[in-house]
């Protein structure tokens, strides 16, 4: 299992290769993204969204630009590309950030499926915003669905 360390960060992160396969699309209206509604079967890309960031946080530029290579929005789709936009976003403590990186874990795209790295980047945001109970229901969630192993890969 990767080593990424979770946020707050402070220590640098290395670079996840891309996986083939479907990137994240634009989520259909009310989608979410919580662990709890996915199914046994792998999400489809247009299943993945974030949740609702309120006016006064409005994504950085960063996080824009990450978000656009993911989805394929005004430039080819690169999921490498995205990922370096998605980590710089994520090492300047945007939980916004930190949660995407959490849905790519747990969905396994761009990103090889990792239950223990989405429940550190989904922990990391809620470090950073512990009365999200957004967050909170998602770590709930993974926390049950991970083998004894996991939780103590998880707990480092």
């Amino acid at each position: 299992m990767a080593q990424e360390p979770a946020l707050p960060v402070g220590s640098a992160n290395k670079t996840a290769e891309a996986a083939p396969g479907p990137q994240i699309n634009d989520p259909p209206a009310g989608a979410s993204l919580d662990v709890a509604e996915r199914s046994t079967e792998p999400p489809r890309p247009e299943a993945i969204a974030t949740p609702e960031i309120p006016a006064d946080q409005k994504p950085s530029s960063t996080l824009q630009r990450a978000q656009q290579f993911l989805q394929g929005k005004g430039v080819p789709q690169n999921c490498e590309q995205g990922l370096i936009y998605l980590r710089a976003a994520a090492q300047k403590n945007e939980p916004a950030a930190a949660v995407q990186m959490g849905a790519l874990y747990a969905a396994g795209h761009c990103v090889q499926q990792d239950k223990v790295m989405a429940y550190r980047w989904f922990n990391a945001a809620h470090e950073l915003q512990p009365a999200n109970q957004w967050i909170q229901r998602n770590l709930n969630q993974l926390w049950s669905e991970m083998s004894d192993q996991e939780h103590r890969l998880a707990a480092y």
